[in-house]
Order: structure tokens, then sequence, then C-alpha cells
């Protein structure tokens, strides 16, 4: 896929992050290389890393990096050729991500535990050159590989490997190798594909020019972040909120950065707080439940001087719950793979006092359309779409898509329309309303499901989750099925009952038709509640109801 022209002529070379940030006039070529960008800062002998797998300082992780580069040369990987890696987050998947960089190639991070199929589709949408897989999934990834018409490299590594383990590299090579390739900062860096919530996996191009910009407006500009910060962000890598978080911006701030090869349980996320005492602690609302329910192993008083939720709706009971028994706030943010960082988040107010996910974050303009794309009025539920210098480049491979969600309006700025629903109440605080693809019509009139599950989460205790998803009945209308979360046993009867009285103030007909009780709700590779996993149960719970 081509990369998008430059109209200037004037090329400047950055070698450093301060030399880039120097440099920001549009006219310019800025020449770079990331991963020289991301590693190269006064204090080398910093902690850059802290894991259990082995700390790494920003001197050896530079080492390891040019290792790395130098034998995916070696093993004939070309600048803007994709390098697939589906691993855990260690060392040798934030080595291979550097390495792309460093020569120029195009690293694709996507979830190790992925399925045959989503696997399958990516590998046909990217074409690696290269394609490292956890060895227990070798087979399967030589199975699709063998499926395109690219001769792929496969390279099968143990789970959780250590650097010693990465006898690919060939040898130590040149210890003294520098050959960085440079090129412009607005090509396509790296690939993320979406989790696939609504429809297939997407592959969203970023550049390095967007993903800086980003660090300096947001993360040292508006929320201040500084280079004696752990920050200890729980998603993985191959998640959006994760690649930002635990990799981009510790790096681009010479802070220290938390990673654990191993799944974010509750049990191990307390290992890691104990033990790193992580300034910055970042995750989605499911993580801050999980700690909550195990909280007599936090440290006593841990006190984080920030604290975020993404990813998915934080609730009003999570934020009280959690000030009430670790004395700070968590903050609530919105953002997508597309508008890479945040579009609103609650900081610096109180979370609770905004009664939202928050106020439009500088560097983002924001407006909020119907299906006609025209703006709506205060309070009236409108598409978000979002305009800031860190939008992506669109979908790798999908120029049509790219021209359906990427529009520019008449003054030639650029815009993403997110699909999420928002409102804007009257101090222009922002409150999410669900996906458009979430939205359905009772008797011809919209219903929101997450106004409906906020108010079931606010008024019943025993609840811990819910999602409500519609479905057909047998008598040709639409009902809708209320999936709720509890750990504690009581009769659908009673429960049901229960959330009539908490949906009392709401219209009839939005509330369930009925409910169904489970002990987990499922959730998607990226911790979200997964609404298309419980889709195909609706049509037999609605018809069993109506019996």
């Amino acid at each position: 896929m081509p990369n998008p022209s430059v109209s200037s002529n004037k090329s400047v070379y950055c070698p450093t992050l301060h030399d880039y940030w120097q440099h920001t006039a549009p006219t310019l070529n800025l020449r770079i290389n990331f991963a020289q960008l991301l590693l190269c800062h006064p204090q080398m002998d910093k902690t850059a890393v802290a894991s259990p797998d082995g700390d790494l300082t920003y001197r050896q992780l530079f080492h390891e990096t040019c290792r790395t580069a130098l034998a995916l040369a070696q093993r004939g990987i070309h600048p803007e050729e994709r390098v697939l890696i589906a691993l855990d987050d260690d060392h040798m998947q934030l080595c291979l991500a550097l390495g792309c960089w460093a020569i120029g190639a195009i690293p694709v991070l996507i979830n190790p535990q992925l399925g045959a199929a989503s696997f399958d589709h990516i590998v046909n949408d990217i074409t690696p050159a290269l394609c490292v897989v956890r060895s227990d999934r070798a087979a399967e990834a030589r199975e699709a590989l063998d499926n395109i018409d690219v001769a792929t490299t496969l390279l099968p590594v143990p789970p959780h490997a250590f650097l010693t383990e990465m006898d690919w590299r060939l040898s130590d090579g040149d210890p003294t190798w520098r050959d960085f390739h440079l090129c412009l900062s607005d090509r396509v860096h790296t690939i993320q594909y979406s989790s696939g919530t609504t429809g297939t996996a997407k592959g969203v191009m970023h550049s390095a020019q967007a993903l800086l910009d980003f660090v300096r407006c947001q993360m040292l500009g508006f929320l201040g972040f500084l280079a004696e910060d752990v920050i200890y962000a729980i998603p993985r890598t191959f998640f959006s909120y994760g690649l930002l978080h635990n990799l981009i911006n510790p790096l681009s701030t010479n802070a220290t950065t938390v990673r654990d090869s191993h799944w974010p349980a509750p049990e191990r996320i307390i290992e890691n707080i104990q033990r790193y005492r992580p300034s910055m602690l970042l995750g989605v609302p499911l993580h801050f439940q999980s700690l909550l329910d195990n909280a007599e192993n936090l440290p006593p008083h841990y006190r984080p001087r920030f604290i975020l939720a993404g990813g998915s709706p934080l609730s009003r009971r999570l934020i009280q719950r959690w000030h009430d028994t670790c004395g700070t706030w968590i903050h609530d943010a919105v953002g997508s793979s597309e508008t890479p960082g945040f579009i609103a988040t609650t900081f610096p107010h109180s979370p609770l006092k905004c009664n939202g996910v928050g106020y439009v974050t500088p560097a983002c303009d924001i407006r909020l359309l119907d299906e006609h794309r025209q703006p709506v009025a205060q309070g009236a539920l409108g598409e978000l779409w979002v305009h800031s210098h860190f939008l992506s480049m669109g979908y790798w491979n999908n120029p049509s898509l790219t021209a359906q969600r990427f529009l520019c309006d008449k003054e030639g700025h650029r815009w993403h329309a997110t699909g999420d629903i928002f409102r804007e109440d009257e101090h222009r605080c922002l409150h999410f309303e669900g996906r458009r693809d979430d939205c359905f019509k009772i008797k011809g009139r919209w219903v929101t499901p997450i106004e409906v599950e906020e108010k079931v989460l606010q008024h019943i205790p025993s609840i811990t989750s819910c999602l409500l998803i519609e479905g057909p009945m047998k008598n040709g209308i639409t009902g809708s099925v209320l999936f709720v979360e509890t750990h504690q046993f009581q009769s659908t009867d009673t429960l049901s009952r229960e959330i009539s009285s908490a949906l009392s103030t709401l219209e009839s007909y939005k509330h369930p038709t009925c409910c169904q009780i489970m002990s987990r709700l499922p959730t998607n590779t990226n911790g979200k509640p997964d609404r298309k996993a419980l889709r195909p149960q609706v049509p037999d719970i609605l018809a069993r109801y109506s019996a």
C-alpha cells in the first residue's frame, strides 16, 4: 500500500525526540527512525523495562534491539515488509517490534491466543514476510501461511521466552551495528488489528508522527507524565491501549514500563503492584473490578498518582467503590484504535462530578452528528466524529472502508466516524450511550443498551455486570434479553422484579423482555464484554419466554 506523499522537498533528520519535537512545521519532511527515537535518551542506565522476566536498562534494550534488527536484516526482511508477531508480552516481543522499526519494517502485533479463523484472516490481509508465533501455535500458523501466495518464513519460539533463548538471531553479530533505516515520519510504522467486536478485525495503520504527537500533546503536556514515573499498563500490547501505554508512551518519556509475559490474572496484577509500586496504573474496568474483589491483598496505603480505566464503560459504582476501598479516584477515558490517545477523559476533574466519560482533551475536536451527518442539538444522541493530529492513516488493504470512515470537511480537516453514540450535556461533558451497532428499535423507538445497563448496575449491588441484547420473537416483533452476572443466588422471577424496579424511571419499551442469569459474562481477548458471543443465544431465550 503506498504511503502518503509529502509536498515539500526540504528534509530534516531527527536523531532524538528532542530534535523531532523542535521541527514540527507541517511543510517539513522529518526523516527519523522510530526505534532510535524511543531508545536514545540522556539516562541510558535507567531501567526501561521492569518485568518478572528480568529488568532491562535503556542501554541493554538498545543493544538487544540492535542485535534483533541485524538478525531480521540477515533473514532478508526489508523496509516496509510486514512482520506478524503473535507472542506474549515478553522481551522477545518487545525486541522484535523495536527491531522491525530499526530496519524500517512494519510490526503487526496480534493476540497469541487468537482463534484460527481470525488468524487466517489477518495472515491473508497483510501477507507477512516473517511470522513469529509461540511454538504451541506453530502448526496452525503453518497451515494458514500455506494458503497465501507470498513466501513467508515461520519462526516458532517458546512461550514466555527469555532473551537468552533467542538463538534464532544466529549470532551476536556486529556489536557496533547502527544501520538504522531512515524514513519519513508520516509513513506506515505499525499496524494494529481491532478486536473485531463489531465485525471482522480491521488493520489500523499508524504513523510514527501521529503516535509521537500523541505523546507530546497528551502524555507530557496534558497528563504530565514524567521520566521518574513507573507505568503499569495492564492491557496487552496487541491491544491499542496497551501498545500506547506499556511501550510507546513509557519509552518516549524515558520512564519505566512494567511488562509481564503472563496473562493478567488478579493475583498476577497484585504481585506486580506489590513489587514495582507503579506511580501510573492503567487498565480496563474489569481489571479494577477484579482487584477490588481481592482488595485484602493490595499493598496497604498504595496511592498511585494517576489511575485510568479505558476500553469499556466505567460504572459510577465501580469508581465509588474503588475510592471507598483505596482512597483514590479512577479516571475514565474514551478512545479507539483509530484515534490513539484519549478523545475525552474525566481528568483532572472529579470523576463522579463529571457524571460521564469526561471532557474533550487538548488537540482533539469532536462533532456529534445524526445519520444525515448534521449536528445534533445539545443533549441529543449523535455519532461521535473526531478530528486530531493523532488520527490513524486508515485501514490496511481496505481503501473503501477508509474512505467511508475517514472524511475531510470543507476546510480540509480530516475526521473519523467512530461508530460510538454520545450525548453532550450543558457542561459539555460527554456521555457514552453505546455503539451504533448495539442500538436497536423497540416499537419504532431507539433503545441504547448502556442506559439500561447503567441503571441496573447502579441500583442492584448483587449484579456485577450486565448486557442488553435484542433479538426476534415468534410474533415478529423485536424483544431484548438482559444477561446478568451475579454470584448471589436468586430466582429469575425475583431478579426480574428487582430489575423492573431499578428501571422504573425509564420508558417501558426500554425494559428487557426477560433476563438470563449467568455466573460470568463472556469477554473478548481485550477484556471487553462480548455481546457478539451472547447474541446467538437470544432467539432461543426469547422463544422459551414466549412459549
